[in-house]
């Protein structure tokens, strides 16, 4: 399994590691230690984390749709925010490679994340008013009105 170019096997031991806004999607971190290591934003959607030591990490907004939990320790962890995804509702990709995905939670709600970026649709639309480029800001705009339309279709 690769995070960010890096191998990570089961059993690896990252405790205290950074892994905030990782990608760790079907990662097999089975009986890892990840005692107190941030993955706050992370996405752990399908992630093996069975038998896992999560003592105390903080997974605050992390994606655990579809993850496994089993036997896995979270005493003291931080899940606050930590969303269950429902479905892929759309992807884009700006010119600079930026990558765009709307997500149906699985309240209903919907989520853009880009980066280490989760907002809704509207706190998106927000953020982009404070971008300093003008072709940056057109593009996103457009990639969030493409969403927008996917979104009332979903």
């Amino acid at each position: 399994m690769q995070v960010n170019g890096y191998t990570i096997a089961p059993y690896a031991d990252l405790n205290n590691a950074d892994l905030s806004c990782a990608n760790l999607s079907c990662a097999n971190l089975r009986g890892a230690d990840l005692r107190g290591a941030d993955l706050r934003g992370a996405d752990l959607s399908g992630a093996n984390l069975s038998c896992a030591n999560l003592r105390g990490a903080d997974m605050s907004c992390a994606n655990l749709s579809g993850a496994d939990l089993i036997r896995a320790n979270l005493s003291g962890a931080k899940l606050y925010g930590a969303d269950v995804v429902s479905r892929l509702v759309g992807r884009a990709t700006r010119s600079d490679g930026y990558e765009f995905f709307l997500w149906k939670l699985q309240d209903g709600t919907e989520r853009v994340v880009a980066g280490c970026q989760y907002r809704t649709l509207a706190e998106y639309r927000a953020h982009v008013r404070s971008y300093s480029s003008y072709t940056k800001g057109q593009q996103t705009g457009a990639i969030l009105a493409y969403f927008e339309t996917l979104w009332r279709l979903a």
